[in-house]
């Protein structure tokens, strides 16, 4: 198996779907961000923007390609012929009156549940997230910022835990990177992990640590009402230079 594939992602569970070798080489790869009928994929021989298939582009939504798909390019190398199984899949009701289910991050196996120590923390939220993350089959870690704004962080931790037992919760302050070491030990070189949670409460901040550079815009909660303003507009999958994959997930509190 080649070192770009790995640093993708590729376990033996994707790869046992393959019975032709030969795919291995330029065919298959995996899916890095989605804009309406084209995705960009990376395979061995490097990224490349394709369109779907006849047969992807008239199947139901939830089978078509989503950020995180690993598939197989059809022979032009110009089109996604076949979406592979998938491990895990995070989706919602789509908008609109006929309630297609739509795909929105797949293949995660980690969800950083992303809140901050301050108004904006609220259980049922959490438990919305925790019961999301359990139908699409994947781990959760709940992740408190801005820890380094209040005088007893521990009264978070407590709360946070009383939620659902047994749910790993880590404390950091995403603006000082050794803060960062108890997340980081999650993501290992072949980790997809995903960051959901409310607007301005540090997960563009947090991807933008844990990438090392600028990957996102961020913005702070308003004073006057501790909401949010969003500023994740899409969703898209990147490598970290430390090893692991991490989605941005915009949408997915909805």
């Amino acid at each position: 198996m080649s070192e770009r594939l790995q640093s993708l992602g590729l376990v033996p569970f994707f790869i046992r779907q393959i019975t032709d070798t030969s795919v291995l080489e330029e065919r298959l790869g995996r899916v890095t961000s989605v804009q309406r009928s084209r995705s960009t994929v990376v395979c061995e021989s490097g990224e490349r923007v394709v369109e779907l298939s006849t047969a992807l582009r008239q199947a139901a939504a939830i089978d078509r390609p989503v950020v995180g798909d690993w598939i197989v390019l059809d022979e032009s190398l110009a089109r996604i012929g076949q979406v592979l199984e998938r491990k895990s899949l995070f989706k919602r009701l789509g908008a609109g009156s006929n309630n297609e289910i739509q795909p929105i991050a797949a293949n995660v196996d980690i969800l950083f549940i992303v809140t901050s120590c301050n108004e904006e923390f609220k259980e049922s939220r959490l438990e919305r997230y925790l019961a999301l993350c359990a139908e699409a089959g994947a781990m959760p870690v709940i992740v408190l910022t801005k820890a380094d704004l209040v005088d007893d962080p521990g009264t978070f931790i407590q709360r946070a835990r009383s939620v659902k037992a047994g749910v790993a919760v880590e404390t950091i302050n995403a603006l000082d990177p050794d803060a960062l070491d108890g997340v980081r030990a999650w993501i290992d070189r072949t980790s997809t992990v995903a960051l959901v949670g409310s607007s301005g409460v540090g997960k563009s901040t947090l991807l933008n640590s844990l990438a090392g550079k600028l990957l996102a815009a961020t913005s702070d909660i308003r004073e006057q009402d501790k909401k949010g303003r969003h500023t994740t507009t899409h969703r898209e999958l990147h490598i970290l230079p430390s090893g692991g994959l991490l989605i941005d997930v915009p949408g997915m509190r909805n």
